[in-house]
């Protein structure tokens, strides 16, 4: 996850592969996401998918 929606913004957390998320809001191509442990940050859209779809 990243502190703001793009590429340059840091990395705050890195995620595990098919962690579960939550979606707060869709800003272009990127989604600001809450992760399993609390934290919160934004992921391009590409990466994630819905449960289920792997």
């Amino acid at each position: 996850m990243r502190a703001g929606p793009s590429k340059r913004s840091a990395r705050v957390v890195a995620l595990e592969r098919g962690a579960r998320l939550s979606i707060s809001r869709i800003e272009g191509n990127w989604t600001l996401v809450s992760g399993p442990n609390g934290g919160r940050g934004w992921v391009y859209s590409d990466y994630i998918r819905p449960a289920g779809s792997y």
